[in-house]
């Protein structure tokens, strides 16, 4: 019985259990009472071990863009940032959770059907403003969904890339030649005007956008609205003008 009552000493003393008044006394009592020990550790420690998981995994959105802090944390001492830039740094990551959620969302969407992957995208899509996509059928602007580009964008950034596109504002605010676009508004409409030098006296530079705020843009190019035109031919009547 010392093997016996050396491991029911030992399981014990790892498990942390302690030690109490009452104790096996016969080797069959030793082996019981080890596998028990054992049994009852491994069951508190799946339910540790899960209850971590689900807390660490929550929001794994923000979870990432800790992980991004860190690592920036890290670049800007190793390359002597000044500490203008890592504020800049550090408030972008903040403001690119809701970004990265809203970019989660699209990837969600493909999972579901056409008709409602068409419903969802009038909701998502935010181009309620822009008058040529307003009756559109649910085919048509699912395929305007996989042909839009997404970006953010910090406070005071000129928006060069939105020269000559169209962009719907999807969360923030941008101004351009002396207008202010907020949330669901779009500029760039004139970007499917069949004349190019009407296209290009009526569209706003790229040094006139300015975003305002962190402003988050989907915008299309002419070439996409094309395509997506010749997906769908039907719904081409009143596009092009």
């Amino acid at each position: 019985h010392l093997y016996a009552a050396a491991l029911h000493w030992a399981v014990m003393t790892i498990t942390s259990i302690g030690y109490g008044d009452v104790v096996p006394t016969r080797l069959e009592e030793y082996l019981l009472c080890v596998l028990c020990m054992l049994t009852g550790a491994a069951v508190w420690a799946y339910i540790i071990g899960a209850g971590c998981s689900l807390l660490c995994n929550v929001n794994p959105v923000k979870l990432q863009a800790e992980d991004r802090l860190d690592s920036v944390n890290k670049m800007s001492a190793s390359m002597l940032m000044s500490s203008s830039l890592r504020v800049r740094l550090r408030l972008f990551i903040r403001a690119a959770v809701a970004f990265e959620r809203h970019s989660r969302f699209r990837l969600l969407s493909h999972q579901f059907s056409p008709v409602l992957r068409g419903d969802l995208a009038r909701v998502t899509l935010r181009t309620g403003s822009v008058f040529y996509f307003a009756r559109r059928t649910r085919e048509f602007l699912v395929v305007l969904e996989t042909h839009m580009r997404c970006r953010l964008m910090e406070p005071r950034e000129v928006c060069y890339q939105l020269h000559r596109k169209l962009a719907v504002v999807q969360q923030g605010i941008l101004t351009a030649q002396g207008r202010v676009f907020a949330q669901s508004s779009a500029l760039g409409v004139e970007v499917v005007i069949h004349q190019e030098q009407l296209r290009n006296w009526a569209a706003p530079t790229g040094r006139d956008i300015v975003s305002l705020a962190f402003t988050e843009v989907g915008w299309w190019t002419r070439d996409s609205i094309l395509a997506c035109m010749s997906h769908h031919p039907a719904d081409g009547g009143g596009i092009r003008r």
